[in-house]
Order: C-alpha cells, then sequence, then structure tokens
C-alpha cells in the first residue's frame, strides 16, 4: 500500500501530466491544493518545532542509512534523485548513499535543501525528461 507521500507525488505527477502545459494555455496548473496541504502540515500539534526537528534529523521515519536505503530495494519503480549541490552535510551524505543503488538515476542541481523553491524551472527541467522516459 501507498505510503501518504507517495500518494501525494504520484497525484501531484498525474495533475502535472494530465493538465495542459502552461505554455499551451497561457496558465499555471491549480496547485492551490498543494499550498492547503504544505498549510494544514504547519497546524499540526508541534508543527512549530518542525524546522529544528527536519534538519536534526527528527522527523525521519527511519532510524539509520541500511533502513533507509531499503526502502529503495529492489526498485519496483525508476528513481530519479534530485540533489542540490549546497545542502547540509548530513542530508547530502543520505543523498550521495541512496544514488549509489542500482537504478537510480542522478541530477545534481545548484542549489540546497528546497530545490522546488529555490530553482522550481531547473528542478521541473530536470523531472520532465525523467518521466517523459518513463512512459515511452
Amino acid at each position: 500500500m501507498a505510503t501518504t507521500t507517495q500518494q501525494s507525488i504520484g497525484t501531484h505527477w498525474a495533475q502535472l501530466k494530465c493538465c495542459p502545459t502552461p505554455r499551451a494555455t497561457n496558465q499555471l496548473p491549480d496547485l492551490s491544493w498543494l499550498v492547503d496541504t504544505k498549510w494544514r502540515t504547519t497546524q499540526q500539534p508541534g508543527a512549530r518545532f518542525a524546522p529544528a526537528a527536519f534538519v536534526t534529523g527528527s522527523l525521519a521515519p527511519v532510524q539509520n542509512r541500511d533502513n533507509f536505503l531499503a526502502w529503495f530495494q529492489p526498485l519496483s519503480a525508476p528513481v530519479l534523485v534530485v540533489i542540490g549541490e549546497q545542502p547540509p552535510p548530513k542530508s547530502r551524505a543520505e543523498m550521495d548513499a541512496l544514488t549509489t543503488l542500482p537504478g537510480v538515476q542522478t541530477q545534481i542541481l545548484l542549489c540546497s535543501l528546497g530545490l522546488h523553491e529555490e530553482y522550481p524551472v531547473a528542478l521541473a527541467e530536470a523531472i520532465l525528461p525523467f518521466l517523459q522516459s518513463t512512459l515511452d
């Protein structure tokens, strides 16, 4: 069964795939659901501590690297890991470990952890060819 995160990513991907492109319609897709989801996350008990918990690893659903990497093996679908050049060292070490697995493709962008917020166009340009190639 898919996790909430997997469902959210799948829904987001489906919305991007099924919606007309901004170039074709001169409109951006309605992503208000994503903003609403992020806002609801901030309203959870203890959410004001989320940035500190994220940076320290307290939000991680796994406690060590082996458990983390086990989520990706065996791969049941193509995986693309997009990494910022300048994330915190602990985060970068985990990302680099993931890239060593067979079947994992990697893109590195000039940014830190907030790829989607810092450079959304560059991130989309990295992801879209991967998505298109998996559909061919």
